[in-house]
């Protein structure tokens, strides 16, 4: 028989079956084993400078300013947060999910020797 006529005269049927199969579809994807969802981590760099005796605002107005001008420019950078207090000031970067990151990170460490500051830095990637 015609599919299409089937379907015509018999929406009944195809409806309950569309429906069975949506319901197995729900069902297999509530069972799915943890493991096999992958665990994503939004990638991010945080910089650290420390400068001692230095207020915070001498850390925002003379360091911070100057990297968050520099880092703005990175491709993919979604957030960018920045701290400071006593002696010390980091910033914050958040990135894209990319498959390319190892190609911004190295991108990254070329930008923030442009900053003329010694950068000491820990990766969450």
């Amino acid at each position: 028989m015609d599919p299409v006529k089937f379907s015509i005269n018999d929406p009944v049927k195809i409806i309950v079956g569309v429906l069975v199969i949506l319901l197995f579809g729900f069902i297999g994807l509530y069972r799915l084993p943890y493991q096999l969802s992958p665990s994503l981590e939004i990638p991010q760099i945080t910089v650290t400078t420390v400068w001692t005796g230095a207020t915070p605002y001498e850390i925002e107005r003379e360091i911070i300013e100057e990297q968050e001008n520099v880092f703005k420019g990175i491709p993919n950078l979604v957030e960018m947060e920045s701290t400071s207090s006593n002696s010390r000031g980091s910033v914050t970067l958040k990135f894209k999910l990319a498959p390319t990151l190892m190609m911004h990170s190295s991108g990254f460490q070329t930008k923030s020797t442009k900053s003329g500051h010694t950068l000491k830095m820990w990766k969450n990637l």
